[in-house]
């Protein structure tokens, strides 16, 4: 009579925080947030968004830039000795003009990102549809319930106003049987 899916839905609903949501738009919000598929998709894209930067970096220009300084003493026979400090900066930027290799490889990456974020999409699709059906087993399912606790309270009142007709004769005792029965 009840499917098992529907009751683990409705106790895993009923017992995580997710109790607190008092509707689908609810549901909906908390399963985006929490859902391990789309958390591990959500992941994915950005390593591959980082993946992307990191082959972006690599084409853009490389700078370094380096410092020294060097304290000198000059002596030269009988005259004094002279002092005197040398510096010298260096400012290095270099710029490939063409790797096709490297700029192949940031196409690819950035191609991952988009099949990811598409990937992404389709688990969001999925996660939405899940909790729809579910909320919809678990709405289903409380029907259910309500309408079998209301059939059992009018079966007690139909077999309390027939065993009150037994008592006075005015019922047949298959009657009452058969309403036991049900």
């Amino acid at each position: 009579m009840f499917n098992p899916r529907i009751l683990c839905a409705f106790f895993l609903l009923s017992s995580s925080g997710l109790s607190q949501a008092t509707g689908l738009v609810d549901l909906y919000t908390e399963a985006m947030k929490s859902d391990p598929r789309l958390l591990s998709g959500q992941a994915e894209v950005g390593v591959g968004q980082a993946q992307q930067r990191q082959s972006l970096a690599s084409l853009l220009p490389q700078a370094s830039f380096s410092s020294s300084i060097s304290r000198n003493r000059y002596k030269s026979g009988t005259a004094a000795s002279q002092r005197y400090t040398g510096k010298r900066h260096v400012l290095s930027v270099t710029q490939q003009l063409y790797n096709r290799e490297l700029w192949l490889d940031h196409k690819v990456y950035a191609e991952r990102v988009e099949q990811k974020k598409a990937q992404l999409e389709d688990i969001a699709s999925t996660v939405a549809l899940d909790v729809t059906q579910r909320y919809v087993e678990v709405l289903s399912a409380e029907n259910a319930l309500t309408l079998t606790q209301a059939e059992i309270e009018s079966t007690k009142i139909q077999l309390g106003l027939l065993e009150s007709r037994l008592t006075r004769q005015l019922a047949v005792k298959t009657d009452v049987l058969d309403v036991q029965v049900r």
